[in-house]
């Protein structure tokens, strides 16, 4: 009777223990789909401007002859797509 009592606490500990560790596993996946997040809204509201700049530099491309200004939209573009 001792060693199944001394058998069950034992298996009572190392369930406490599982429970632990899956805890903690918990709160880093959280903490990480919670970074994804974040990473992932920083990147949409970068997007949505350069995709203006993009697109206006593109606009602009089509309509100036003045090389020097050509130039230089083509470095805001190439910018822009990077």
């Amino acid at each position: 009777m001792k060693t199944n009592i001394e058998e069950l606490q034992k298996q009572l500990k190392q369930a406490q223990e599982d429970i632990i560790a899956l805890r903690k596993q918990l709160q880093q996946m959280e903490k990480l789909a919670t970074i994804g997040i974040l990473a992932a809204s920083v990147a949409h509201e970068i997007n949505n401007p350069l995709g203006a700049i993009l697109t206006s530099s593109q606009m602009l491309l089509m309509e100036i002859e003045d090389e020097e200004q050509v130039i230089s939209l083509e470095t805001v573009e190439e910018g822009a797509k990077r």
